[in-house]
Formats: C-alpha cells, sequence, structure tokens
C-alpha cells in the first residue's frame, strides 16, 4: 500500500498549472493522506492550498493461491482549495475577474482527474490496476474552503506474503552400465555427446 500511496503523490505533485501570466506552477501544494483534515481547518490552516487528502476507505480481499492477495479497492482524492469570489452568471464588470477566479477552481479540480485516470503501476511485490472514475461529491460544511471529492476503483494485487518457491536439486539419474545424467534445474541441464537419450 505504500508504494500505492507514494506513487500517487509523486503523480499529483507532477501536475502542473499554468498560471495568469502563463508561466508554469505546481498546481497541487499540499499532500498528505486524508484524516478529515478539512473538518478541523477552518480557523487554523497549516498548508498550502489547493491541497489534496487521499484516502483508502475500503478494500475488499480475497486470497489467491500461495497467499497472493486481489483487492477491489476504492481511492478517494479530496481536493481543498480556497472559495474564491462571486461565481454567479450576475458577476460583471470588476467582479469578472473574481468571477473568473472563481471558476478556476473548476480547472483545478479537472487537472487532478486528468492527471490520475487510467493511472496504473507497481511491481512484482504490489501493483494496482488503472485507477477509474466512479463519482464525484462535494463536501459543502465549509465557509471559505471548496472541498471536492473524486473516488476512483482500481483492483490491487499483493504478493508481498506470497511463499518464495524453492527448487530443491534433483538427484542425478544413474542407469546401470550407462553414463551419469544430471536432470536438476540447478545448474541447467546441458546435453553432452555422452550423454544417454531417453
Amino acid at each position: 500500500m505504500k508504494n500505492l500511496y507514494l506513487a500517487l503523490c509523486a503523480k499529483i505533485a507532477d501536475t502542473a498549472a499554468i498560471t495568469a501570466d502563463e508561466v508554469s506552477d505546481k498546481l497541487i501544494k499540499h499532500i498528505d493522506r486524508y484524516n478529515a483534515q478539512p473538518d478541523f481547518m477552518e480557523g487554523n490552516i497549516a498548508f498550502h492550498l489547493p491541497a489534496v487528502f487521499i484516502e483508502f476507505p475500503q478494500i475488499r480481499w480475497e486470497t489467491l493461491s500461495g497467499n497472493v492477495q486481489r483487492g477491489q479497492a476504492i481511492i478517494r482524492l479530496h481536493l481543498v482549495q480556497y472559495t474564491l469570489g462571486d461565481s454567479s452568471t450576475n458577476a460583471y464588470g470588476e467582479e469578472l475577474n473574481e468571477k473568473t477566479d472563481a471558476l478556476r477552481i473548476w480547472d483545478t479540480l479537472d487537472e487532478l482527474h486528468k492527471a490520475v485516470q487510467g493511472f496504473g503501476g507497481g511491481d512484482n511485490n504490489f501493483c494496482w490496476a488503472e485507477l477509474q472514475r466512479t463519482g464525484t461529491f462535494s463536501d459543502i460544511k465549509h465557509n471559505i474552503l471548496s472541498v471536492d471529492v473524486i473516488e476512483y476503483s482500481t483492483v490491487l494485487t499483493d504478493a508481498t506474503a506470497a511463499a518464495t518457491l524453492i527448487v530443491a536439486p534433483l538427484p542425478p539419474l544413474k542407469i546401470e552400465g550407462e553414463p551419469v545424467r544430471n536432470l536438476s534445474p540447478n545448474p541447467p541441464y546441458l546435453p553432452g555427446a555422452n550423454d544417454y537419450k531417453i
């Protein structure tokens, strides 16, 4: 699981935003594991926004063979941003720039999704299938903050507890009056001119 979390952090951290003066900048300023941080942020925000908090709310595991497990997983990304200005259709004049800033919340949400949708990876011990978005919703309990949640599904394969297969060498095969033939896979059998042919 740690590999998946770290890979997601790296993928999200690499997402860039184009600022008003066309300069590329990091889109997401803070990434952490979800621990209900948005519920305790109103008066004391100790990190830069926008922030993403990664949650693994549920994984249903099934055991395959040799202690290899497959899990149906849900991953939630909590995107926390400041609510900037008035995004209503009544905004005009000087308020139009304020409206543009307010609507930038949607741009950030779209860029985050583009970075994560279809992201898969891992190694021989732990891997995950491409993430697929399954839902989005807004957490509207916060006054000055916009909190949007994007939910993804994936399939995990965990072989970290799998038993290591040990191949024991086979004893040499000896047929009376014939040369000794080693059938052991360790070292690999290389046929020679004097070997007995079966």
